[in-house]
């Protein structure tokens, strides 16, 4: 495994793990103009009281794992595939919800016309 996070690779192709983490802080002062109650009336996503007037804050933090793959289609048209495993948490402080936590798979695809080569 000395080639680590590459799994393979070959003149025109590569598969290789990756690893990622992150994190933010966020703060808002007025959110929704200090008047959430006029600005999210009849939004059925909102859960508990949503800040509004005044000081709100929180972090959240992330970790992702995955798979990419990139391989010619049609030269020079090559498609470029992601699975992902990702658990994030969000920590909002003196809410209703002082935790939230997700952890979801994530699939995407894309196509590429041009590919900048790169020394291995």
């Amino acid at each position: 495994m000395k080639d680590f996070p590459v799994l393979f690779q070959s003149s025109n192709s590569i598969l290789e793990a990756t690893i990622k983490t992150g994190q933010m802080f966020y703060s808002n002062i007025n959110s929704w103009y200090g008047r959430p109650d006029a600005m999210l009336a009849g939004n059925p996503l909102v859960e508990g009281t949503p800040p509004g007037n005044g000081f709100s804050g929180w972090y959240e933090a992330y970790v992702s794992a995955g798979l990419y793959t990139m391989f010619p289609v049609a030269k020079p048209v090559y498609l470029f595939i992601q699975l992902l495993k990702m658990h994030s948490e969000v920590c909002l402080p003196d809410t209703e919800h002082p935790a939230e936590i997700k952890s979801d798979f994530f699939f995407s695809q894309g196509v590429i016309r041009r590919v900048l080569q790169t020394a291995c």
